[in-house]
């Protein structure tokens, strides 16, 4: 029975975007056939059929539910920036408990990731592979404009296409005509899309129309995949940003403390993904400008005029070391200096127009990536908020302080506020642990 089971698991592998194909099932389906006509009872070395078939269903289980588990591909091996946590997964175990408990398909349950998003994102692929089956959805013509009280054959298959994908819930009453059920239609698959949510079909919600049933099928299977890289046990108490949806979470024994909007890293200085710590806080802090920046932005700006650093609160520093020695800009002839030989390194003093605002979190990473405020508040309006270095801005710095904080004695949210106001650079310890994770998923 459990052998049958397991094979109806295997059938259905497709549900979480695997391949039954590469855990031998057509071989275990066949087996069990021959099984269930009877050959083992007339087959003169049976037994060894038997242990065959226990070889290759035993290899089928463990194979599939390490792939289910942690991933069947090792992210590290396509984006080094993504740091898959390195755990042991209690696959042997589940198969011993196989003798005990005898649920195939309980025991993959509980090895595969427990996150509701994952659940969603399931239940999304097959309803997606539902519409594939019927025959997806009609493409628009991407050379012309849609928007209110436009009409003709396009708009009938723009009203099919949303239909289709569950955007346009009332057809209206004349299907010919870009009316208002149409447009608010549209603006539900922009904000599903990370677009603004206008109403118009312009040239960029065309593309993303344009997208086949196909396609989105293998974004939400490949997707699953990257659920099984990230941590099954986000912690206790979290704060979880995804770069995908320009969001940051904190979260506390299940419940949802705060949610903001976040900007991260631009598309070649991607915000890498990994999970750590946070070990403190900087109230007022300094921006040590690295290298690459200090070159690349600065240095230009610098040899125009050298007065650009004491307008703009950067002083110039001998070296790397932390009692290092404050250099005269205006004594430096920045004609001769090149990315090569740059005079020593930038810092930029605290204050309300430091790149890193006034408040700074730091959880230790190999890629020197933190969360921080930013004077650029502007940003937050835009719905693409790929633009930082790879660190994430935060819309509301002080109350993630605050939630990171709390049971600190002395440090409420009122006490952030005076500390920051006071301007006087200052580190903070939380007393309670808590996780970041640096994720990039398309959200359901």
């Amino acid at each position: 029975p459990q052998a049958r089971e397991f094979a109806r698991v295997l059938a259905d592998a497709g549900r979480h975007g695997l391949t039954p194909a590469d855990y031998h099932y057509s071989c275990i389906r066949d087996w069990l056939a021959y099984f269930r006509r009877g050959g083992i009872a007339q087959d003169p070395v049976g037994g060894r059929a038997l242990a065959g078939f226990d070889i290759v269903m035993t290899d089928a289980f463990i194979t599939f539910a390490y792939h289910l588990a942690g991933g069947k591909v090792d992210p590290e091996t396509i984006d080094p920036q993504w740091v898959a946590p390195k755990r042991a997964l209690e696959v042997l175990e589940a198969l011993t408990a196989l003798e005990t408990h005898g649920s195939v398909d309980h025991l993959l349950a509980a090895l595969t990731p427990a996150h509701s998003d994952y659940r969603r994102l399931v239940a999304a692929a097959e309803d997606l592979r539902r519409i594939v089956d019927a025959g997806g959805w009609p493409g628009l013509n991407p050379g012309r404009t849609l928007r209110r009280d436009d009409a003709g054959y396009e708009v009938i298959k723009l009203r099919e296409r949303l239909a289709i994908s569950g955007d346009l819930r009332d057809r209206g009453r004349r299907e010919i005509e870009f009316d208002a059920v149409l447009a608010g239609a549209v603006a539900r698959f922009q904000r599903r899309h990370g677009l603004e949510p206008d109403g118009v079909v312009g040239r960029a919600t065309l593309r993303a129309l344009n997208v086949s049933a196909e396609q989105r099928l293998r974004q939400l299977l490949l997707n699953l995949e990257r659920w099984r890289w990230i941590p099954h046990d986000l912690g206790r108490r979290y704060i979880l940003v995804n770069a995908a949806d320009f969001s940051l979470v904190a979260v506390e024994e299940g419940a949802l403390r705060l949610a903001m909007r976040v900007i991260v890293g631009e598309a070649y200085q991607k915000t890498p993904v990994f999970s750590r710590k946070m070990r403190y806080l900087e109230i007022n802090p300094y921006w040590n400008v690295p290298h690459s920046i200090t070159v690349a932005e600065y240095l230009p700006k610098i040899r125009r005029d050298p007065g650009y650093l004491a307008a703009n609160h950067f002083q110039l520093l001998a070296d790397w070391r932390p009692d290092s020695a404050v250099i005269d800009p205006l004594g430096v002839d920045w004609g001769a200096v090149s990315a090569e030989r740059f005079p020593g390194r930038l810092r930029q003093l605290p204050g309300p127009w430091n790149a890193l605002g006034r408040i700074k979190f730091m959880f230790p990473n190999p890629f020197n990536v933190y969360l921080h405020d930013t004077p650029g508040r502007s940003l937050f309006s835009r719905r693409q908020r790929a633009l930082s270095h790879g660190c994430i801005r935060l819309e509301k710095p002080l109350e993630l302080a605050a939630f990171v904080l709390e049971g600190t004695p002395g440090w409420d949210f009122a006490a952030i506020r005076a500390a920051v106001d006071g301007g006087l650079r200052q580190t903070v310890r939380p007393l309670k642990g808590c996780t970041v994770h640096l994720l990039s998923l398309i959200h359901i």
